[in-house]
């Protein structure tokens, strides 16, 4: 408790000092706000794929890469499975200190032919899974920002996230880019079987997502631009 109270008494003292704020989303500069009584802008940057992004053909599984941990909530998705009335499958993608967990999960389910764990990939077959992918799902607890729904949208895929995401629910419109949508795994199975059963309407909404995030013009040097016009 008193490291806690050492670092938002420093956070008080010295960020106000600056000649202005920024924050990597909009949730983060409302943690500032709320918690700190600091004013910001939120100053959003591209995703580290952002360059190799690329569309692709729609296969017939949901792909969420992330690594596998409770914040991440991969559950929900693992147990989604359960719930949909079509033959979409899901990709996960990511390392994890607890894969039994998930492993054990999947067959608990009875869903193992349903569901791939793929472990940690490289960035190549990272780009390969977004854009064979029928759409992208992110279901973190308030996320600060969230790569992957913009990598997601940067693949023309629709994203599926939860309306309790934070950052990673900032560029999404519910029914237009994708989904936001309660964190309950009904919820999330009856968007897989949407997605599955109307193509069409998936690969437009995946179009807007991508048109969506190249007309924000996402780059480091739109970021450094905002940076030294700040301290000018």
């Amino acid at each position: 408790v008193r490291v806690k109270e050492w670092i938002k008494h420093c956070d008080e003292r010295f960020i106000p000092e600056a000649r202005k704020v920024f924050a990597n989303s909009k949730a983060v500069a409302g943690r500032l706000k709320q918690y700190n009584n600091i004013e910001s802008e939120p100053l959003y940057h591209p995703p580290p794929l952002a360059d190799v992004l690329r569309t692709g053909e729609q296969g017939d599984y949901i792909f969420y890469p992330s690594r596998l941990e409770p914040q991440k909530r991969q559950e929900l998705l693992i147990e989604a499975i359960r719930f949909v009335t079509t033959p979409v499958k899901v990709v996960l993608a990511g390392g994890s200190n607890n894969a039994k967990h998930y492993e054990g999960l999947i067959k608990q389910s009875g869903v193992g032919d349903r569901v791939e764990m793929r472990g940690f990939i490289s960035d190549q077959e990272m780009v390969q899974l977004y854009a064979g992918a029928l759409g992208v799902c992110y279901l973190p607890f308030d996320e600060d920002y969230g790569y992957v729904t913009l990598e997601g949208m940067l693949s023309g895929k629709p994203v599926i996230v939860a309306r309790d995401g934070g950052g990673a629910t900032e560029f999404i419109e519910h029914e237009r880019e994708g989904f936001v949508v309660e964190p309950e795994p009904e919820a999330i199975a009856d968007c897989m079987d949407s997605l599955y059963a109307d193509r069409v309407r998936a690969r437009a909404m995946g179009e807007r997502g991508r048109e969506r995030l190249k007309s924000m013009n996402l780059s480091w040097e739109q970021v450094v631009d905002h940076l030294i016009s700040a301290s000018a």
